[in-house]
């Protein structure tokens, strides 16, 4: 297993009195497609609104983040908005970030970037019940823009959180496990357990019955091992479960800035 040190404690928090987000269980999202369809919950679109003054709201890896106008470029239904889950949180000591899964990454006219040949941002980023915690302020992407094996071609939006949130990480550094060591994946329904790295394509199920499927929201997902991060879920399982390794995902946060790292424990 080859890890990669933690950047340091770095603490971000909002004051006042608490908010506690809805689950994803509150809304109902469309039926997937298809067994390999992307585990996306596009829903119907909800009006944001602000979190009230003197409030704040906590968000963790694997709670649901809900994108305003969804996604066209990638199938999202007219009139709906589109929710991933949130993957991991990066901060430069002053700002943080949220990132969560490909599909959710934004597209809007008059911007470009290297994957696709579209597209820039999206607008707001809410809870499940349409509070507004920031803004995707940047779509991540692989550095080279071309296929560098596994995992090459990805974006992850991220969103820049507002001051009335508080992120909390419960990870110590992300990991590139040995091929065999238990995984676990933080979804926005549920954890899915039973499952093994398989680096550096994804994960299988190692299990009895029958294998997991991901839920509609699970998409972006933090696969953990180990209290560490060994990247976020990029599509259901068939053979493997895809898996965008961390250590891609870290390797381009200077599009965000200089000083970004990630927000450990």
């Amino acid at each position: 297993m080859t890890d990669e040190p933690a950047a340091g404690t770095v603490s971000i928090t909002g004051s006042g009195t608490p908010i506690t987000p809805a689950k994803l269980s509150t809304v109902t999202c469309a039926p997937l497609a298809s067994t390999i369809a992307l585990p996306a919950c596009d829903t119907p679109s909800a009006t944001a609104k602000p979190i009230p003054d003197g409030a704040t709201i906590t968000l963790r890896a694997g709670d649901p983040l809900r994108f305003a106008g969804g996604n066209a470029g990638m199938g999202t239904p007219s009139g709906s908005d589109r929710i991933c889950t949130i993957g991991l949180f990066v901060t430069d000591g002053t700002d943080t970030w949220a990132l969560s899964g490909s599909s959710c990454a934004g597209r809007k006219p008059g911007g470009t970037n290297k994957v696709s040949g579209s597209v820039a941002v999206n607008d707001g980023a809410t809870t499940v019940d349409g509070y507004t915690v920031g803004t995707t302020t940047a779509i991540l992407m692989s550095p080279t823009g071309v296929s560098d094996g596994p995992g090459g071609l990805w974006t992850v939006p991220a969103v820049k959180l507002s001051k009335s949130v508080r992120a909390v990480s419960d990870i110590s550094g992300v990991t590139t496990p040995t091929a065999g060591t238990a995984v676990t994946v933080r979804g926005a329904s549920s954890d899915i357990g039973g499952l093994t790295a398989m680096p550096p394509k994804g994960a299988t199920w190692e299990g009895e019955g029958t294998k997991p499927v991901l839920h509609p929201g699970d998409q972006g997902a933090p696969v953990v091992a180990g209290g560490k991060l060994y990247g976020l879920v990029s599509g259901q399982p068939s053979i493997a479960l895809p898996v965008t390794p961390a250590d891609k995902i870290v390797s381009a946060l200077p599009q965000l800035g200089p000083n970004v790292r990630l927000l450990t424990k």
